[in-house]
């Protein structure tokens, strides 16, 4: 979370204040903080959070609680959603003794998100401000990054216009600026596009620096390509300070619904700008509907996921791995299907991207790694002869310790090393994932590089790989077998692979053809949908040894 209301500078102004405190809202639980002025228990409780607190306190004057309030609602019905920061300053009376007088107070109230977006909790201040409000006004504009604006006048825009729309937009990589050229740097570059955003985009709006690095507009316009021209015009104009240049990215919500409260426009407006950072070729992005169905879906993914796992929904399906020679099965690869009592098949691509990203991805890698040891020592049990089966690891569960925990898994299970298998998919050189690789390899792991030829593939790659077996992805085999001179590249690969004794499956094979051509070049190894597609372990099992063994 970005620095806001406790940062330094705010902290040592209102500190010298004679009645002070700081608090913190998080779903964890409250945090407050008083310079020893006055008792707790005048404003805040323990049984409940310190602004619903205020709101119940007779200590607090009843002219600011309006304001107060609306500010806790919009925070309560967005709590765990997606959302902007949104900020509150009031200036009200609080009683700091019991029976004792109203003393005039700054309240500054700044509600938080998490790194994907999501509203946790919120922040604020208390601090009396005799003589001081301008000063504290301002302080908290530059250490918040926040810029007020008339909602009345954006709304006026917004409902007198037969076309309008709000735009957001931030800097890519902000980040980056502040730690190469130093906070009090980023700081004049904010200032100053904010204080030419107005003049630059050239016709009525209301337009403010909403938060951290971003913007809103507010605006009618009278066609689409009038809007893109606009936002060229500020990116021309401010995308450079001094000798610093940067990029905008914009999101647009085009006001098709004009009772939304002004919040949810905003909001739509962010979803767009946030859905258009990762295409470095468009620099705008336009909210529509898929937009809300994404975020919807990716909600109730996380609401979800914890139960599925504790209930069993995600099941191992296994792919064979064919010798092409004869068709005999020789191997597996692992992969996870949620089957959802009620939607049934959630496909992979619509919740792997999500655990990754929040981290739930470690606990459903090692319940697949559980379910494979476990699946194994079954066959062992039964006086099977078992194949290998290999498991993916996602790459950001790669460390250091990684090797350790699987190990201590097969140990658990008793099973042979050589049965479960690593698949990572290939990258570029990090020295975490080649000191993992390193350890697995310490310990007797077979390690197959995923994906081989989808993304950073090279000669270098097979000449200095660690892995023991190379995966050719499916899109290398589909684009290089077009014509005769791809089709010697194909060849040339397998034959350096085999050469320097590195085994090869080639993924994603669907026709005899293509099965035919990667037999006569050396790659004896295949799965694709030619032979099966991902089965559950049971039609693998009658596949493998002509029995069902599941129970």
């Amino acid at each position: 979370m970005e620095k806001n209301l406790l940062a330094d500078k705010m902290f040592q102004l209102v500190m010298k204040r004679k009645y002070t405190c700081f608090f913190n809202y998080m779903a964890e639980g409250n945090e407050i903080f008083i310079n020893g002025n006055f008792e707790k228990e005048i404003l805040f409780s323990d049984s409940c959070d310190p602004i619903r607190a205020m709101l119940a306190s007779d200590n607090v004057s009843d002219g600011g609680k309006p304001a107060l309030s609306e500010y806790y609602s919009r925070f309560r019905g967005m709590l765990g959603t997606p959302a902007e920061s949104d900020y509150l300053e009031i200036l009200i009376h609080i009683r700091f003794e019991k029976g004792g007088e109203f003393i005039p107070v700054c309240i500054a109230l700044n509600s938080e998100c998490s790194d994907d977006g999501i509203l946790v909790g919120y922040s604020g201040y208390i601090v009396s401000i005799a003589g001081a409000a301008k000063q504290i006004q301002k302080n908290a504009s530059t250490v918040n990054n926040k810029a007020p604006f008339s909602v009345p006048d954006a709304m006026r825009i917004i409902n007198s216009s037969e076309k309008a729309a709000v735009i957001q937009f931030d800097i890519r990589n902000f980040k980056n600026i502040n730690q190469t050229y130093g906070e009090e740097t980023g700081d004049r570059i904010l200032d100053y596009i904010a204080a030419n955003l107005k003049d630059v985009w050239g016709r009525e709006a209301v337009t403010c620096r909403l938060g951290a690095d971003i913007f809103n507009i507010f605006t009618a316009y009278d066609n689409e390509e009038e809007l893109e021209l606009r936002m060229g015009l500020v990116a021309d104009k401010l995308q450079q300070y001094k000798n610093i240049t940067y990029k905008f990215y914009f999101g647009v919500y085009f006001v098709t619904d004009k009772s939304l409260p002004l919040r949810k426009m905003t909001d739509l407006a962010a979803l767009a700008r946030k859905n258009g950072r990762d295409n470095v070729f468009n620099s705008v992005n336009y909210y529509t509907e898929q937009f809300a169905n994404m975020i919807k879906n990716r909600h109730d993914i996380e609401n979800e996921m914890e139960k599925a796992l504790e209930t069993g929904q995600f099941k191992v399906y296994l792919q064979p791995k064919v010798r092409i020679a004869d068709g005999k099965i020789v191997g597996a690869e692992a992969l996870v299907r949620w089957i959802h009592p009620e939607k049934g098949v959630i496909p992979p691509n619509e919740f792997i991207p999500v655990f990754e990203k929040n981290g739930f991805i470690q606990k459903l890698d090692e319940y697949m790694h559980r379910q494979v040891c476990a699946l194994i020592r079954k066959w062992i049990d039964m006086g099977l002869d078992p194949v290998p089966i290999s498991a993916n690891v996602s790459q950001v569960y790669l460390n250091t310790n990684l090797p350790e925990k699987i190990q201590e898994i097969i140990n658990e299970y008793d099973i042979p090393i050589d049965l479960f298998q690593i698949e990572i998919t290939e990258t570029y050189e990090n020295r975490q994932v080649e000191i993992c690789i390193d350890e697995f390899k310490k310990r007797g792991f077979t390690l197959l590089m995923d994906d081989f030829g989808s993304g950073y593939s090279s000669l270098n790659t097979l000449s200095n790989t660690r892995f023991d077996v190379i995966k050719l992805d499916r899109g290398f085999l589909g684009s290089y077998l077009l014509n005769e001179r791809c089709k010697k590249i194909v060849s040339h690969t397998i034959a350096m692979a085999n050469d320097i004794g590195l085994g090869l499956v080639a993924e994603g094979v669907e026709t005899q053809e293509q099965a035919v051509f990667l037999d006569d070049s050396g790659c004896k190894c295949a799965q694709g949908f030619l032979y099966s597609r991902p089965v559950p372990v049971s039609d693998f099992e009658k596949m493998v040894y002509g029995i069902r063994v599941t129970v």
